[in-house]
C-alpha cells in the first residue's frame, strides 16, 4: 500500500508541476536605458518622404483673404454669415505621378520629389507668396494612404495610419492595444521593402538601448509589424497543448487522484 501511495502522490505531483507556466518576459525595457540616449536617436531619424502614387489632401488657407484662398483650393466652398468655411474634397485627392509632380490650381506643376509633408507644404507656400497670389498662405498637407500593417500577438490586429511623421513602433503597437500576454517580447519582427528587397528587422523590447538604436524604430509607409507568440502559446496551438492547457482538465484529474487516494487509505 506504501508503495501504491508513493506511485500516485508522484505522480500527483508531476502533475500539478506540469501545471505549472513558466514565467515569463513580459516587462519592456528591463535594462533601464537612460531617456538621453532615446533624445539623439529621436534628434538623427529621418522624416517620411513623399513617393509617387500618394494622395494628398492640401489645403491652403487665410486668415486675411479666405475666399481669395479658396481658389487656389480643390474643395468644396460653404458660406456662414459673413465668412467662408473651406471643406477639404478628400473625394478627389490630388495624386503624385511617377516623378512626384502635383498639379496645383494657380500654381501648375509643382514637383514634390524628395519633399516631406512639411518641406512640400512650405515649398507650395513660398510658391504662392513668390507669385503674388496670397499674402499669409498657410498649407497643411495630409497624406491618405500612408500605413503600417500590425500582425500576431496585439490586441487588435490591424493597419494604423501614419498621420504624422516619425511614428514609432511603440506608438503603432499601443494603437493597436498593446501586446497580449502571449507575446514574446524579444522577437517582434519588421519586414520593409526597399528597391525590391525586403529586409527583416527583429526587436527585443526587453532591452530599451537595443530598441532605440533599431533602424526600425520610427516606421515608414508599408512596414509590416510581426509579434511573435511565445513558446508557451505555440504549443498549446496543437490538439495536445489546448488540451493540457485547460484548467478544468487540471482540476478533474486532480479530484480523481485525491478520491484513488483516500480510496487506498480507507483500505
Amino acid at each position: 500500500m506504501q508503495k501504491s501511495l508513493s506511485l500516485l502522490c508522484s505522480l500527483l505531483l508531476a502533475l500539478i508541476l506540469t501545471g505549472c507556466r513558466a514565467p515569463q518576459d513580459v516587462a519592456y525595457f528591463q535594462d533601464d536605458a537612460v531617456l538621453r540616449e532615446f533624445a539623439i536617436r529621436a534628434a538623427q531619424s529621418q522624416p517620411v518622404l513623399l513617393r509617387p502614387g500618394d494622395r494628398l489632401n492640401i489645403v491652403v488657407s487665410s486668415a486675411l483673404t479666405p475666399e481669395l484662398a479658396a481658389g487656389l483650393n480643390k474643395v468644396q466652398i460653404a458660406p456662414r454669415g459673413e465668412h467662408i468655411t473651406i471643406r477639404p474634397q478628400v473625394l478627389a485627392p490630388y495624386i503624385l505621378d511617377a516623378e512626384s509632380n502635383v498639379i496645383l490650381p494657380g500654381l501648375g506643376v509643382v514637383g514634390l520629389k524628395g519633399c516631406s509633408r512639411e518641406t512640400a507644404a512650405t515649398k507650395i507656400q513660398t510658391l504662392i507668396a513668390e507669385r503674388g497670389l496670397l499674402r499669409d498662405a498657410n498649407v497643411s498637407i495630409e497624406v491618405l494612404n500612408q500605413y503600417v500593417s500590425v500582425l500576431g500577438e496585439v490586441k487588435t490586429p490591424g493597419r494604423v495610419d501614419l498621420l504624422r511623421d516619425r511614428l514609432t513602433v511603440l506608438e503603432a503597437l499601443a494603437r493597436c492595444g498593446d501586446l497580449t500576454i502571449d507575446a514574446d517580447r524579444k522577437r517582434v519582427t519588421l519586414l520593409r521593402e526597399h528597391d525590391g528587397v525586403v529586409q527583416t528587422h527583429t526587436m527585443d523590447l526587453t532591452l530599451a538601448t537595443e530598441l532605440y538604436a533599431s533602424p526600425a524604430y520610427f516606421l515608414e509607409p508599408g512596414d509590416v509589424i510581426y509579434v511573435a507568440p511565445t513558446k508557451f502559446r505555440q504549443r498549446a496551438a496543437t490538439g495536445q497543448g489546448n488540451a493540457w492547457s485547460q484548467p478544468g482538465l487540471y482540476i478533474s484529474g486532480i479530484s480523481v487522484l485525491t478520491s484513488i487516494i483516500a480510496l487506498i487509505i480507507a483500505l
